[in-house]
């Protein structure tokens, strides 16, 4: 049986992580990351798709002490069942989908930095379901999240 979201496929479209030369990692910080996506349909005789790009920016503040200023926007190609419904297939995106390509997300943004100068970022766990009921009394197209 298959399962009602499948991930395909997923590629890094755009990557960048820049040291802050003046970290001092001694002092305390607590890293800010935003997370905004988008969904669009790619065209396809096979199976219905949906593509889902996911933006990281880790947010700059002039009195922080943060070790890179980082960037990252990665797309992941899933198919779904084509009996499911609109509302599901958009809670399936909200839920499952950014819970996928967040997870991949967190082990490139890991990688990348383990052996950079200022040391391996390490994403926060994101919580999407009760992201998903905040989301619902906002109008804005992103999320932030704070570890």
């Amino acid at each position: 049986m298959n399962p009602p979201l499948d991930i395909l496929d997923y590629q890094v479209v755009e990557i960048s992580v820049k040291p802050n030369l003046d970290f001092k990692p001694d002092l305390q910080s607590v890293p800010v990351f935003n997370v905004s996506t988008s969904t669009d349909s790619p065209s396809t005789k096979t199976a219905p798709m949906i593509r889902l790009t996911m933006t990281i920016k880790q947010q700059k503040k002039a009195s922080s002490n943060q070790a890179y200023n980082l960037k990252l926007i990665i797309e992941g190609l899933f198919s779904y069942q084509q009996n499911i419904g609109r509302e599901q297939l958009e809670e399936l995106l909200r839920l499952n989908a950014n819970s996928i390509l967040y997870g991949l997300a967190r082990a490139v943004v890991s990688q990348t930095t383990a052996t950079m100068t200022n040391g391996k970022i390490l994403l926060p766990t994101v919580n999407f379901y009760a992201a998903r009921k905040k989301k619902g009394s906002q109008k804005k197209s992103h999320n932030r999240f704070i570890p």
